[in-house]
């Protein structure tokens, strides 16, 4: 006999007030995606309220604490074919999320010696691993690039390296240190807005590093101008840096959300990434494209990793579907007209 089942459970904090209609809400999808065969409800003195529903497949149960903004729901199915994870994908659309965490559990008799494993979305799981070392690498190079940029208009190699690594791994622990306070919920679109900024400061920065460049010598080789060259171009590295730090936790909260207990695992395949991009720039990047074509090729990357977030979690925003793919497009000219640019921006700021 299989005694396997799903077990899934979701703790949310609203931003909203909880309410009967956001409750017939919940209710409403539990009704519609399983078999209900009787519900149970009961109102606590001065306020809450639980829930529960006996289904076909087992059971659903909701509690809820409107003083704290905070609801509570578990649902266990022995059947294995229901997908528990897009239901309450469902659910959570319908609420406005300040924060939620959710794990989804086999139930049931493992194999001798083993604990009930959290069932992985192997799908999104590796998509989520592909994800994390590509934006990973894409870092560090902007980085990379970033240095050898500055080392070409500002001299002194080894030191433009080294403070462009150490600005940068500062500032990833500031975007770090500040994500809970910037970003509370909507993990998904809030890391596509992350890649599209990312992409358009990365991939531009050569250019922008050159025109600021031109634009202050033009003027003089005053303390001024000196000085403002010294802040616009470490600005763009502790940017792409703060960015950087704004990834990796809403990597690890998507990934968690997809397979629980999954940071370590993300953690480790970010690193990965950033090893692999730092070895690949001397080696195989920088001999063979110039620094405008390497940032055009990796914010092409980034780009492409916005677009596919959107699909593959279906995200409905029209705004960051028509900006990700309008930037995919702008690198992808960008990358074919590369040496008429490139002929244009020496000739009218380099030299």
């Amino acid at each position: 006999m299989d005694t396997r089942a799903q077990h899934f459970y979701s703790d949310v904090w609203l931003k909203t007030e909880v309410d009967d209609q956001l409750i017939s809400k919940v209710c409403e999808v539990i009704e519609r995606r399983l078999t209900v065969v009787d519900r149970v409800s009961h109102k606590f003195e001065p306020q809450g309220e639980t829930i529960l529903f006996v289904l076909a497949e087992s059971h659903f149960s909701l509690h809820v604490y409107p003083e704290f903004k905070y609801i509570t729901m578990d649902v266990y199915v022995c059947n294995m074919g229901v997908d528990l994870k897009s239901i309450f994908d469902e659910i959570l659309n319908h609420l406005e999320i300040d924060h939620v965490e959710s794990n989804l559990y086999q139930r049931g008799n493992p194999p001798a010696g083993r604990k009930s494993p959290v069932i992985p979305n192997i799908e999104r799981n590796s998509f989520m691993i592909a994800v994390t070392f590509t934006v990973a690498m894409c870092s560090i190079l902007y980085e990379l690039m970033l240095a050898q940029t500055l080392s070409s208009t500002m001299g002194n190699s080894v030191f433009r390296y080294n403070i462009t690594i150490g600005l940068y791994i500062a500032s990833m622990g500031v975007g770090a240190l500040y994500f809970s306070k910037l970003i509370k919920k909507n993990w998904k679109e809030n890391l596509v807005s992350v890649e599209i900024i990312i992409s358009l400061v990365g991939g531009l920065s050569p250019l922008l590093v050159l025109a600021f460049d031109s634009l202050f010598k033009a003027s003089g080789g005053s303390l001024l101008a000196s000085t403002s060259i010294n802040i616009f171009n470490h600005g763009l590295i502790i940017l792409v840096g703060f960015l950087s730090g704004l990834e990796l936790p809403l990597l690890i909260k998507i990934s968690e959300m997809i397979s629980p207990n999954s940071q370590g695992k993300t953690l480790a395949i970010d690193y990965l990434g950033t090893l692999v991009g730092a070895i690949l720039f001397p080696i195989v990047i920088l001999p063979r494209l110039d620094l405008f074509s390497i940032g055009y090729s990796v914010a092409f990357l980034n780009a492409l990793v916005a677009l596919a977030i959107v699909y593959k979690f279906k995200i409905k925003s029209q705004k960051l579907l028509f900006i990700s793919t309008a930037i995919l497009a702008l690198f992808t000219i960008a990358l074919f007209k590369n040496e008429s640019i490139n002929n244009w921006v020496m000739e009218n700021w380099y030299f």
